[in-house]
C-alpha cells in the first residue's frame, strides 16, 4: 500500500503517520487493495473489540484521561 500526501498540519502529519503504521501492519507495502471490500471485516473486528472492552470495563479511552 502506497500512501503519499503533502499537508502542513503536524496534526494531520501525525494520523497520516498512524494510518500508514496501521495499513502496514495488514497489509505489504505496495499490495493494491480495496478498502470498500475489506471495510466489512474491519468493522468486524472494531465493534468485537469494542464489545471486549465494554465487557471488561473500560472504554478504551484510558490514554486520553491520563
Amino acid at each position: 500500500m502506497s500512501c503519499a500526501c503533502i499537508v502542513g498540519n503536524p496534526a494531520i502529519m501525525q494520523v497520516s503517520i498512524l494510518v500508514r503504521e496501521w495499513a502496514l501492519e495488514r497489509w505489504e507495502e505496495g499490495e493494491q487493495v480495496s478498502l470498500l471490500a475489506e471495510l466489512p471485516a474491519i468493522r468486524a473486528r472494531n465493534r468485537a473489540e469494542r464489545e471486549r472492552l465494554a465487557a471488561a470495563g473500560l472504554d478504551g479511552d484510558e490514554d486520553e484521561k491520563s
